[in-house]
């Protein structure tokens, strides 16, 4: 059985040219849609991929990266066939999983989608497992936290790309503190979407990026503290010229840096540098090395400045909503 999957393809599927707001190349950019405020062209996520299934090719169980939405669409061929746990049942299904597969769990192998499991276990230990039979021409929604599984009844081809709106920010803050936690490199740039998202003042539901932003900013003023009392010697750099790649990863932890980042020269050589986010820094301080660097992209005040301008925007919004 052979399973095309994740692929790009630009001679077939949706086609960048096209208007329609189904289109799925054109789905992030949409009005509302959070994943334009990311500066990265990632495929399969902000560009969709293209699927060609056989028969009895499988998808295995998975939940989105980053807890993100997904949308598939099969474009023709055979039917797909899903099995589906709802979102609110996310820890007691891994819990399953990991009795299950106590020798993959370990090494995360639920994110690296390579485990089947029988839906009459789930519903066995009291988990609902919904089931859909996908045809031509029609699409597919899945959810944050939602784990879903299937496989194709015969040749097909269909294509998917994930999507997110305001809804989504407290998957991907809980996203966010999961893949930090367990060393997981991260899809989606969580904190600076929220920060660009904040910017964005006259679209999307203020209130949710609101809270989103007071999380941020809380947590990074916080590790800054704590930072300088522990590093009080270090003064913050001016100089961005060490911290120009499109993408920095916190070599302990694999937080994307954004907001912040410490730069550790254990050696004169440059390529033994090592890039830490605050809370890694902390943990790190008693290791020896040559210097410390430290860069910040806002100052704590421009932080708070920001929840500040959101909460004043909120509520002439919800004045202004009240006089009509």
């Amino acid at each position: 059985t052979l399973y095309g999957n994740d692929l790009e393809f630009s001679s077939f599927g949706s086609k960048e040219t096209c208007s329609n707001q189904w289109n799925l190349r054109r789905l992030s950019k949409l009005s509302g849609g959070l994943l334009k405020y990311t500066s990265y062209d990632i495929p399969g996520v902000v560009r969709p991929y293209s699927y060609v299934g056989s028969q009895f090719s499988t998808f295995c169980w998975h939940v989105e990266d980053d807890l993100l939405y997904s949308i598939n669409y099969l474009h023709d061929g055979s039917s797909k066939v899903w099995y589906a746990v709802p979102g609110d049942r996310f820890e007691q299904f891994e819990g399953i999983y990991q009795s299950t597969f106590p020798r993959l769990s370990k090494h995360h192998g639920i994110e690296k989608k390579t485990s089947m499991m029988d839906p009459s276990i789930l519903v066995e230990a009291g988990i609902p497992v919904c089931k859909l039979e996908q045809k031509s021409r029609e699409f597919v929604v899945t959810f944050p936290k939602a784990y879903h599984a299937g496989f194709n009844c015969g040749i097909n081809y269909a294509e998917a790309v994930n999507f997110a709106d305001d809804s989504w920010l407290s998957f991907g803050e809980a996203a966010y503190l999961r893949n930090k936690a367990n060393k997981i490199v991260p899809t989606i740039p969580f904190v600076q979407t929220v920060i660009r998202a904040a910017d964005s003042f006259w679209s999307g539901d203020l209130n949710k990026r609101f809270q989103a932003l007071s999380s941020v900013t809380r947590r990074e003023c916080r590790a800054r503290s704590e930072f300088r009392l522990k590093f009080h010697n270090v003064r913050r750099s001016s100089k961005r010229d060490w911290f120009q790649s499109s993408l920095c990863y916190c070599d302990n932890c694999k937080e994307f840096l954004y907001l912040s980042v410490v730069r550790i020269k254990r050696s004169v050589h440059k390529a033994q540098d090592v890039f830490l986010c605050l809370d890694c820094a902390i943990k790190d301080k008693d290791k020896p090395c040559l210097k410390i660097e430290y860069f910040e992209q806002f100052s704590d005040n421009a932080l708070r400045m920001k929840v500040m301008t959101l909460r004043k925007l909120i509520a002439v919004y919800r004045t202004y909503k009240f006089k009509i």
